[in-house]
């Protein structure tokens, strides 16, 4: 008897952790979740996969310092995330939401590159710090 229950037990005790680290993930997720859609440019980032890899792709652009353009964007966008419209009327919607700048590239003056304006390179820090905080495990 007392090796089958103990046995039991140790399962039992497992499971039971399992569970509980399950709850703080999903409580994670949901706190995460909720401070996301009360943020609009966070709201906007994660709408589709299509957002968060353009807005992805142009603000490590911006905080690595280096020109991506449209055409960098399409050769670096899966053709099954996004084609090369969706991906164009994703970047006219970022600049008309005022999340995005075009500026002319240093060695093609006929080329643009796109860059996060100062206020979503802000937002985009703290969605990836809330991003963060929602994956680690806590005891």
């Amino acid at each position: 008897y007392g090796d089958h229950r103990d046995l039991h037990l140790s399962l039992r005790r497992q499971r039971q952790m399992c569970i509980r680290d399950s709850n703080k993930t999903t409580q994670n997720f949901i706190s995460l979740w909720s401070e996301v859609h009360a943020n609009k440019f966070q709201l906007y980032a994660t709408q589709s996969m299509l957002h968060w890899n353009v807005i992805f792709l142009i603000a490590d652009a911006t905080l690595n310092n280096y020109e991506l353009t449209y055409e960098d964007i399409c050769k670096k966008v899966n053709h099954r995330i996004g084609s090369r419209s969706s991906i164009q009327n994703v970047l006219g919607n970022s600049l008309s939401a005022g999340y995005v700048q075009k500026k002319l590239c240093h060695n093609d003056k006929r080329a643009k590159y796109y860059h996060l304006t100062e206020s979503a390179i802000e937002e985009f820090k703290t969605l990836l710090v809330l991003d963060a905080d929602s994956y680690e495990y806590k005891k």
